[in-house]
């Protein structure tokens, strides 16, 4: 206070020579946020635009900002102001600007947050963010801060990623192409798209791992129509996908299982998949805590419409439950190799869709059709809770009457953990291994990951799909493949 004013104000604001951060909000939301914030704490507004930023962000790559999703503020806190982010985060929910289903799940450490039907609204009605630039010079120092410490995780990382990091960083995106392309979608999808076109006009990569060990990046989670437009040095990069991957995916999962030294390493990848589940024997299989059914029982205990729920709690499956449960799975493979071996033939041919559609059905599969049956599949086939059944699930179970066995079977460790081992199988295979032997043999070379899909230069791609087939065929598998370009 004894400062002059102009001293302090050089003091609470960053050096005009230094390049401030970007925190991004729906268009329109900044007078809502600062109505929401009293007096008191009208100086907070930049932390509060950043608990926006945060929670809006987070709903981001799942292209749904409807949904609740888990905020970890313990990393939050290490940006914003200790001594009053929670009363922040008290104003910004009793306005209205940001949501809590208030369901605390203990796997994942957090409630359940989404931004407000007034933010969301405008969202939908402008997709494209605004730029809120931070000026504040403790809120600057302390996400620089939070930034060199995501670097120092970075050198820690394997030798692949640091490549593949590097080659993420020489990525550009056609903005007048792209804004066509976003122009077509919906709102959700579109703010993304835009999210990640700031990003890179801005330079600032995302490069994660998940627990899966699948890797996140800048452009994942981008429209395929976007990521078509993708140059690195001005050149267009195909993208040379696997067909029916997570078929052939199941397929070596269902061969790992007839293989005895395999089955130790699938045991303990399923307890460290499975152990933020939640009471994955007796209720077949809860998950995370963030399914609807499980907030809806919240909601009625508060408002006395429900008297009796059950309590949500993590349990830790014992190793020998595992055990118990991989080795049924690997008795019923070997008992069934003929219709495991049929399986994977089906799924090199790139036909699974194909055939499992033809059990009900006679007119051909294609289009927007194979599109939405492939997603069906995923839902109440592999990665949905066993008690969610279709048409498509029994249509599969006649099919493939054993396969739909063990899917069952490996489901008691979690029916997340099916997806999760598949992820990880997936990731083990396309990353540790087609793109690692690639940038074995083309160093200088660019490529990115895209999960199931590698996207390199044009005259490359006879050797990304020879890395590619390598890599599978180590696995007793050899995958069809196929080449994505952007129409011109």
């Amino acid at each position: 206070d004894s400062l002059p004013a102009t001293k302090r104000k050089s003091q609470s604001t960053i050096a005009k020579s230094v390049v401030p951060f970007r925190r991004l909000i729906p268009h329109g939301s900044l007078p809502l946020i600062a109505a929401a914030l009293p007096e008191n704490l009208q100086h907070k507004l930049e932390d509060a635009i950043c608990i926006v930023h945060y929670v809006w962000r987070s709903g981001m790559p799942k292209k749904e900002s409807h949904q609740f999703f888990p905020i970890h503020f313990d990393t939050l806190r290490k940006v914003i102001s200790r001594d009053h982010c929670g009363e922040l985060l008290r104003c910004l929910k009793k306005h209205g600007i940001i949501e809590c289903d208030e369901f605390y799940t203990k796997g994942v450490h957090s409630k359940g947050y989404r931004i407000g039907a007034a933010l969301r609204a405008l969202a939908a009605e402008n997709p494209k963010p605004f730029c809120f630039l931070v000026t504040n010079r403790r809120l600057h120092k302390a996400i620089a801060a939070h930034k060199q410490e995501t670097q120092r995780r970075i050198r820690m990382w394997k030798k692949v990623d640091k490549k593949l990091l590097r080659f993420l960083e020489d990525v550009q995106i056609d903005e007048i192409e792209a804004y066509e392309v976003l122009a077509g979608l919906e709102a959700e999808s579109a703010a993304y798209g835009y999210r990640v076109l700031d990003e890179l006009a801005h330079r600032e990569i995302v490069y994660k791992h998940g627990k899966t060990n699948r890797r996140y990046t800048t452009v994942t989670g981008l429209h395929r129509g976007i990521r078509a437009l993708i140059t690195v040095d001005g050149e267009r990069l195909p993208e040379l996908d696997v067909v029916n991957c997570q078929m052939l995916v199941l397929a070596v999962l269902l061969m790992e299982f007839q293989k005895e030294e395999s089955l130790p390493w699938i045991v303990d990848l399923c307890l460290r998949l499975s152990k933020d589940l939640e009471n994955p024997e007796s209720e077949w299989l809860s998950g995370l805590g963030r399914k609807e059914e499980k907030r809806k029982g919240e909601r009625e205990k508060r408002e006395g419409l429900h008297t009796t729920p059950e309590k949500s709690q993590v349990v830790n499956l014992k190793r020998q439950e595992v055990t118990d449960i991989v080795n049924a799975c690997s008795s019923m493979s070997k008992l069934a190799a003929d219709e495991v071996a049929d399986f994977r033939a089906v799924s090199e041919a790139g036909q699974f869709y194909e055939t499992v559609w033809s059990v009900n059905n006679n007119e051909p599969l294609e289009g927007e059709t194979r599109d939405k049956f492939k997603v069906q599949v995923y839902k109440y086939v592999l990665y949905g809770k066993p008690a969610n059944t279709s048409e498509i699930t029994d249509a599969f179970a006649a099919r493939f009457p054993k396969v739909h066995e063990i899917i069952l079977m490996l489901k008691r460790c979690g029916y997340q953990v099916m997806a999760r081992l598949m992820q990880y199988l997936e990731s083990e295979i396309m990353i540790d291994g087609a793109a690692a032997l690639f940038l074995e043999k083309c160093p200088n070379e660019p490529i990115l990951t895209i999960h199931d899909s590698l996207k390199v230069p044009e005259r490359c791609l006879p050797v990304a799909a020879e890395c590619v087939v390598n890599a599978w065929g180590k696995r007793g598998v050899v995958p069809k493949l196929s080449v994505k370009r952007a129409k011109v």
